[in-house]
């Protein structure tokens, strides 16, 4: 039988795993905006307002060498400690679209864990975009943008869809295949069956045209200040689902039309008649989500865009998580150092309300 002893040491055991892994839990949530509170870039120095004393040089040179990378709302949600860790190293200035603010809102509707997940990175962005408006109203607007790490998108960076329209180009080859038992109406007597349509840019489905808008401004910008530049603009993360291929919108019509119409199976001379109308389906959150979309239609239709997406792997992310979880255990441990040097504080209250709550469990 276990001795009070073993049972008084057994429960410090547990209740200090317990309060340890909150202690990291805390920690990753809060780390970003306390390590940002003290980052440099939100001083500075001697020259005060607009950057320009000692701290104020340093940010234009380091933008030359940060690379813009164009963040997919896919990325977002299921790459987030990735994007964190790039923020960390300072690697990138990262643009979010405006279109993946929308994506994220209604990914909120969506069943767990997509809805927790789309929560943490609003979260995530909102502390981000604060940040960046400290920045902003700090500085001047070229150093405030080499101090930058991640932003919105500017209502000018994104291409005009007229040369979006001259960039799209369908496959040579290119074979329309409508839905099973959708058929196309036989043409009038004595006239020829014309082709079907091919698809246009117009047929791009709504949710992902302003993110190619936009990753295009920016892939072109690069490529006309850098032609040899091939490396990736965008950022997305695939849950490798299948894409339908677009259709014509006279074709999406007909498909639409065939789904609205029936007949009755009981009474073949019957004629066609019209469902009773049912609720509108709900979006596919996780299609919503994942990246696969975007890669689809860029590596598909604009043959002119090499290389435009740098594909999240998921061992990428599993990395980053532990990285982050690193990063934070060693902070914890520095901050517990700092305080029993300076005999005392938190490091001795954890150890008192541990001997406390254990006292309350042994009664």
């Amino acid at each position: 039988m276990e001795t009070d002893v073993q049972k008084r040491e057994r429960q410090q055991k547990a209740l200090g795993a317990a309060f340890l892994a909150h202690q990291v839990s805390e920690l990753e949530k809060s780390v970003d905006m306390l390590a940002f509170s003290r980052d440099p870039r939100l001083h500075g120095g001697r020259g005060g307002r607009g950057g320009r004393g000692r701290g104020g040089g340093s940010g234009e040179s380091r933008q030359d060498k940060r690379e813009v990378r164009v963040v997919d709302a896919s990325a977002l949600v299921h790459a987030l400690p990735v994007l964190k860790r790039w923020i960390r190293e300072d690697r990138y200035q990262l643009v979010v679209p405006l279109s993946a603010l929308s994506t994220l809102d209604l990914l909120k509707k969506a069943p767990n864990p997509l809805h927790d997940l789309a929560r943490d990175a609003t979260r995530f962005l909102e502390g981000q975009l604060d940040i960046a408006r400290q920045i902003q109203a700090a500085f001047s607007p070229a150093d405030a943008d080499a101090r930058t790490r991640l932003r919105a998108q500017r209502q000018t960076e994104e291409t005009p869809w007229s040369e979006v329209e001259k960039l799209f180009k369908v496959p040579e080859g290119w074979v329309v295949e409508l839905p099973e038992g959708v058929e196309v109406p036989p043409p009038a007597v004595g006239e020829e069956a014309e082709s079907l349509p091919l698809p246009t840019a117009n047929d791009i489905p709504r949710d992902l045209r302003s993110t190619t808008q936009c990753l295009l401004h920016f892939h072109l910008a690069a490529r006309t200040s850098s032609p040899v530049d091939t490396a990736p603009v965008g950022v997305v993360y695939n849950s490798l689902l299948a894409t339908p291929p677009p259709l014509a919108d006279p074709l999406n019509r007909l498909v639409a039309h065939s789904a609205a119409i029936s007949v009755d199976p009981s009474d073949p001379s019957s004629s066609p008649r019209r469902k009773t109308r049912e609720p509108a389906p709900l979006p596919d959150f996780l299609a919503l989500s994942s990246g696969d979309a975007l890669s689809y239609y860029l590596s598909t239709f604009f043959p002119s865009i090499i290389n435009p997406l740098y594909v999240i792997p998921s061992t990428e992310v599993v990395a980053a998580s532990s990285w982050l979880k690193a990063q934070a255990q060693a902070k914890q441990q520095a901050d517990d150092a700092s305080t029993r040097g300076r005999g005392g504080g938190r490091g001795q209250w954890s150890e008192d309300a541990l001997r406390a709550v254990t006292g309350r469990l042994e009664v």
